[in-house]
């Protein structure tokens, strides 16, 4: 064996003594730490959070008997004085004065529309404020706003309803549709295609007793040519659509009392029936958002309750079984969320838990922003983190 040999030797030997025993534990300790800490987040990851605890609390400024809901990664709280807007930090940025007796909020992207139900006022909101408004001669029955801030609003005239269009800036467009309620019906809901450019209507008649509903499409760019921009109609008979959403540009989403139909417009001026779900009962709640659907119905034979919910091709992604006492579903842009009994439940969208326990403020209301929790409880806001 060469000398170099024997160095090497000496020297590997050498490294072997000086790794004593008590760095040898400190070692096996680190690497136990790391391996807890793996299985930890995969427990938590397949089994959820069961612990919130309150993060943060901020104060939201309160004007009379007010609404709120998540808009542009914030809250918006309104009331028939005005709106204000507070971001995620629980920072106020904007505030907007009106009277409205009823206003009613319609949301869509990151625009957002305040409209006074029955009443001639209607304001256009994106995440810097009002950014249009405008009055009407006749009371506001209905409304819709799109992505782009292009806005549509049902006016009662006399025996007839007449649809009117107004971009962002609250300038009134020159397109206008009007029917005669006695023939046509009334126009229960209502939606507008994220670019604008298509407008679907539930519109509800009665007939020997009967009401009947008969779904409506509209496009103004490929439907120039037709009719009134009609470019398809559906009739149910017997069931009354209470509830229209445009899960995307190709995808529109039709609620009944006791069914789900998607509709297909690939092609724009030839709508198709893609999916129908009918569920066993009348529907207890429902929640549309990232382009998916949920809803609680009641189990057949049983007091107890399903949670269902069906992306835009009308599958169904994930379902539970939940007792009567289930409530609050709604749906955010990363959960889904539903309150029994003091517990709240999150889920993801393939129905994976993501926390399921006991907030230390039961009983307020409660929004999504994300992963984020938050907790409306008077004029605070409290931001839950989970653990």
């Amino acid at each position: 064996m060469s000398t170099t040999d024997n160095q090497d030797e000496r020297e590997l030997e050498g490294t072997r003594r000086h790794i004593r025993p008590g760095r040898l534990a400190l070692l096996i300790l680190a690497a136990l730490a790391v391996l807890g800490g793996l299985l930890w987040f995969i427990l938590h990851k397949r089994n959820g959070f069961t612990r919130a605890e309150i993060e943060k609390s901020f104060t939201m400024a309160a004007s009379g008997q007010a609404g709120v809901a998540v808009f542009n990664n914030g809250l918006l709280r309104y009331s028939a004085d005005g709106a204000s807007f507070l971001n995620s930090e629980g920072r106020e940025l904007w505030n907007v004065n009106f009277s409205m007796n009823a206003p009613r909020f319609i949301g869509h992207g990151g625009y957002a529309l305040l409209a006074d139900m029955y009443g001639n006022t209607a304001v256009i909101l994106d995440k810097t404020g009002e950014c249009g408004r405008f009055t009407t001669a006749e009371p506001i029955i209905n409304a819709a706003v799109s992505s782009t801030g292009v806005t549509a609003v049902a006016l009662e005239r006399d025996l007839n309803s007449l649809i009117c269009f107004y971009n962002e800036l609250g300038v009134r467009l020159d397109i206008e549709i009007s029917q005669e309620m006695a023939v046509s019906g009334y126009p229960m809901a209502m939606a507008l295609s994220p670019d604008g450019s298509g407008l679907v209507m539930s519109m509800v008649s009665s007939q020997s007793g009967n009401l009947n509903s008969q779904l409506v499409f509209y496009n103004f760019t490929v439907g120039r040519s037709e009719a009134n921009r009609l470019v398809g109609f559906f009739n149910h008979e017997g069931h009354l659509l209470t509830q229209i959403d445009y899960m995307s540009a190709k995808r529109v989403a039709a609620v009944s009392e006791d069914g789900l139909e998607i509709y297909s417009l690939e092609q724009e001026n030839n709508p198709e029936l893609k999916a129908s779900v009918s569920f066993p009962g009348e529907i207890v709640s429902y929640a549309a958002a990232n382009r998916h659907e949920a809803f609680l119905c009641p189990e057949a034979g049983t007091g107890d309750l399903i949670l269902s919910v069906y992306d835009d091709n009308g599958k169904e992604c994930f379902s539970k079984k939940l007792s009567s006492g289930a409530r609050g579903l709604t749906l955010g842009s990363d959960l889904v969320m539903l309150q029994t009994d003091g517990v709240v439940d999150l889920w993801d969208y393939s129905g994976r838990s993501y926390f399921s326990g006991t907030l230390s403020q039961p009983g307020a209301g409660l929004y999504l922003m994300g992963k984020k929790l938050l907790q409306l409880d008077g004029n605070l806001i409290h931001q839950y983190r989970f653990r």
